[in-house]
């Protein structure tokens, strides 16, 4: 998800089991976790009766087999 205020892409998506190689970017300043919305949204539901997956889907990746 890209907005004008950050420098790189928000991930809107669990960020945690992704390989680092994926992406295409790479902050010197802060790893691909500080740019995972999940963390955010997991922030802003704590306490209340809401399941912590509303409104994120899984990503999924199998590398291609090298021959």
């Amino acid at each position: 998800m890209y907005s004008s205020l950050f420098s790189y892409p928000l991930i809107a998506c669990d960020s945690d089991r992704i390989d680092e190689e994926l992406y295409d970017w790479k902050d010197s300043d802060r790893p691909f976790a500080w740019y995972d919305l999940t963390k955010d949204a997991k922030k802003l539901l704590k306490g209340m009766e809401v399941a912590e997956n509303v409104g994120f889907t899984r990503v999924q990746h199998w590398a291609p087999k090298v021959d």
